[in-house]
């Protein structure tokens, strides 16, 4: 009342010095950066006193700071692998991918979608966009593929969205689906009949297109000796 001085201040609520109030005017400012993941908001005690006497009092000040999209997802691993032998059926489940995302609503949600198109193991596979489940779509030839790698890419729902990558690696394991083939359809030989016990006749050659049949095969006479 009479017109004497008030100097402000900050008593409690700002732990980490991110607030500061002008000591004649009472203005609050910002003086370090706010993270709304680590602290969404200030209950700030500031007290007016008087400069003669002492005499003070106090008033709270709420502080929420809202949420702006600054964390990308982030994959629970940084790679993903899975084995298939080539028999799988397709519809069969590979592996599920996951992301999380450190923002609020709906800054947080993620969707996940495969990207690039590499030698075409893409046209192999499905991915839930809202599950990030990899499912098989096409039948697997190890003979063509032994490898798939699958690019994934994790999208937040900000505005603008934030992204981040993974990559899947499917190994296809041979099944015994090819019969072994001779590498020509007849063989001719002569021999004499002097020929003796021992003598080379001729060499019949096979080959089998899966891998774990290249080394193991038996030759046998069915007829004809």
């Amino acid at each position: 009342p009479e017109g004497l001085k008030v100097f402000y201040s900050i008593t409690d609520g700002d732990p980490f010095s991110q607030f500061t109030i002008n000591f004649n005017t009472g203005v609050i400012n910002v003086i370090a950066p706010l993270d709304f993941e680590s602290h969404p908001a200030y209950k700030l005690s500031i007290r007016a006193t008087d400069s003669l006497t002492g005499a003070h009092a106090e008033v709270f000040v709420d502080i929420v700071v809202e949420d702006i999209n600054d964390n990308p997802p982030v994959f629970v691993q940084q790679s993903y692998a899975a084995t298939l032998s080539e028999a799988t059926v397709i519809g069969t489940y590979v592996v599920q991918v996951r992301a999380t995302d450190s923002d609020s609503e709906p800054n947080r949600g993620i969707s996940y979608h495969m990207f690039g198109n590499h030698s075409k193991s893409h046209d192999h596979f499905h991915i839930d966009s809202s599950t990030g489940l990899i499912s098989l779509v096409r039948t697997l030839d190890y003979e063509q593929f032994q490898q798939h790698k699958i690019f994934v890419r994790a999208v937040d729902g900000g505005m603008p969205p934030l992204s981040s990558e993974v990559i899947v690696t499917v190994d296809v394991t041979d099944l015994n689906d090819h019969s072994p083939l001779f590498d020509q359809p007849v063989y001719e030989a002569k021999i004499s009949e002097h020929a003796a016990h021992g003598h080379f006749v001729t060499c019949v050659k096979a080959y089998d297109a899966d891998s774990s049949d290249i080394d193991k095969l038996e030759y046998s006479i069915l007829s004809g000796n």
